[in-house]
């Protein structure tokens, strides 16, 4: 929200078809097309997009014979006419692109990653708190796992990558104004005051939260760690020591970095 809010940066809601359509688009496979436009306009988030099907299948209609990486911006630059942000520098926020880093650099070698490392009790709170175990709770948290893994993992391999920029959570929350200066600059971009007001922007809330405030009520409040809480987890003792004793190398990497890394 910070990022998009940006004058010459747009970000659009959460989705995650870079990973989904790889397989898909390099397939040779005769019903290739149709195949494409049927996973894009069954993903309920890309919905909140608001590309119709027409304008989708004249997209890919024209488009299979780019290489992956100019087909997937092809689709960004759909979302950023339709909200007259066409000048704009995309970006995509995902979750599930902790997995994805190598790749992601493989077709976008000149792309930015910004990887925020959190506390991993207080990622655990923060799923509980949106109801992430609520599914099948051994697989939801066989899931957690793999997922603080991944993040000890980027860590330790691009500590020194020039492309991706580590930031720690709870200190950039502490001192939003500073870590925001520097992370803009060192995106290539001036720093714009707005940045940090978006949750007054009505017309901008509306475009880009639609499906992210009933899980994060918060975006509506001003960034602090009052409203973020970034140590707070409310966990169980057993659950506390379930974590360490299954994750002590993982957590010992990522709580490192952040003892390390206060601020950007």
């Amino acid at each position: 929200m910070i990022l998009t809010s940006h004058s010459m940066i747009c970000i659009p809601p959460e989705s995650q078809f870079l990973h989904y359509l790889d397989p898909l688009f390099h397939s040779r496979s005769t019903e290739r097309k149709e195949a494409l436009l049927k996973k894009l306009t069954d993903d309920h988030k890309f919905a909140d997009w608001n590309i119709g099907k027409q304008s989708l299948n004249e997209y890919i209609e024209k488009s299979l014979d780019l290489n992956f990486p100019d087909f997937i911006a092809g689709i960004y630059q759909l979302y950023l006419s339709q909200v007259n942000r066409g000048n704009a520098q995309w970006g995509d926020k995902n979750p599930m692109y902790i997995f994805k880093i190598k790749r992601i650099l493989e077709l976008f070698p000149g792309a930015r990653i910004i990887l925020l490392v959190r506390e991993p009790l207080s990622i655990y709170g923060s799923l509980k708190r949106v109801n992430f175990f609520g599914r099948e709770s051994e697989i939801a948290i066989k899931d957690y796992y793999r997922r603080i893994t991944c993040v000890a993992e980027a860590i330790t391999e691009n500590k020194d990558h020039p492309g991706v920029i580590m930031v720690n959570y709870a200190g950039f929350v502490r001192n939003p104004v500073k870590n925001t200066r520097t992370l803009i600059k060192k995106l290539g971009y001036a720093f714009e005051p707005g940045m940090l007001n978006f949750h007054n922007d009505k017309e901008f809330i509306g475009e880009m939260l639609q499906s992210k405030i009933k899980f994060h009520d918060n975006l509506m409040k001003p960034i602090s760690s009052t409203f973020v809480k970034p140590d707070s987890y409310d966990l169980d003792p057993s659950e506390i020591d379930e974590i360490e004793k299954n994750l002590a190398n993982e957590l010992k990497i990522i709580r490192s970095f952040i003892d390390n890394n206060p601020s950007l």
